[in-house]
């Protein structure tokens, strides 16, 4: 049985999956990998936290480069209305 996520980093061990096998262009993104020693339920409370704040980091990298500009939904309705 193996363990990875919060209770993992929750024992002090800094392994995250998004770092050691990136997927989904997570090696574009800087992010910490948290850890606490505690070894116990406010140990991965803590690692969660701090993960809430780290995927918010992920988030504003990636909203960072989006431009100004019709999104694919608005081009769709526009494209849809002029069918009709």
């Amino acid at each position: 049985m193996g363990v990875t996520g919060p209770p993992l980093r929750g024992s002090g061990i800094a392994h995250d999956l998004r770092k050691s096998k990136p997927y989904s262009g997570y090696e574009q993104y800087d992010f910490d990998i948290p850890t606490h020693e505690g070894c116990d339920t406010f140990a991965r409370y803590v690692v969660r936290i701090e993960e809430m704040r780290q995927s918010t980091r992920i988030v504003e990298q990636g909203v960072g480069p989006i431009t100004d500009g019709a999104s694919k939904q608005q081009q769709s309705q526009i494209c849809s209305a002029a069918a009709q």
